[in-house]
């Protein structure tokens, strides 16, 4: 196999690779976040609509209410996907709309205003977002090992591609390219005057 096919075979191989997630040990944080979305479903989302009741469309909420609810539900339905998929991409939109959904939240309860009172449920919804973007960050923090040995071979096979780049510059100009690149330039001698010292001799010369 030469040198440039294998490097494009770990060039390749760590791209697979990052298309999938390892969620590793951030997994208890995304059963947590499903565990209190569900939650909020079932309980006061308002002092007069429970969390289901945004979704039906019995509930009297703001309009920035519900861009939070169904950003929220969106979330933990992409959460799920990513869970059964670990896709990369999937899990990107998941995170951005979690984070999305929380700061809607704050936006909602701080600068419009809550309709009628925040229940227990909305605080619940919140928590849920904040756990799924937490988790969400620690695994865009971190390689999978998969990830980790492409990467190291696509370092080896590059290494190996420099040396031999390397070798074949040294035999045709007898230094490499590192050396090359620090080798002194040889200085300009100014020997105009040492070549009009000589004519005049010679011309005296011819002259005698």
């Amino acid at each position: 196999m030469s040198r440039a096919k294998e490097i494009t075979e770990a060039v390749e191989a760590e791209r697979q690779a990052a298309k999938n997630l390892d969620l590793g040990g951030q997994l208890p944080f995304f059963i947590v976040a499903l565990v209190l979305f569900t939650a909020f479903l079932a309980l006061p989302f308002s002092a007069t609509s429970r969390g289901f009741e945004v979704f039906t469309g019995a509930a009297s909420i703001s309009p920035m209410e519900a861009v939070f609810c169904f950003a929220s539900a969106a979330a933990m339905v992409m959460t799920v996907v990513t869970l059964m998929t670990k896709r990369t991409k999937i899990g990107w939109i998941a995170w951005m709309l979690s984070g999305f959904s929380f700061f809607a939240a704050i936006w909602a309860f701080w600068a419009l205003g809550f309709s009628g009172g925040a229940g227990v449920g909305f605080f619940v919804a919140v928590l849920a977002d904040l756990v799924a973007l937490v988790g969400f960050s620690l695994v865009a923090m971190r390689k999978s090992p998969e990830q980790l040995a492409a990467q190291e071979r696509v370092r080896r096979v590059s290494g190996q591609l420099d040396e031999v780049g390397d070798l074949q510059q040294k035999s045709r100009t007898g230094y490499t390219a590192g050396t090359s690149a620090n080798r002194a330039p040889s200085p300009i001698v100014d020997d105009r005057r040492a070549q009009a010292a000589a004519r005049y001799k010679r011309q005296q010369s011819r002259g005698e």
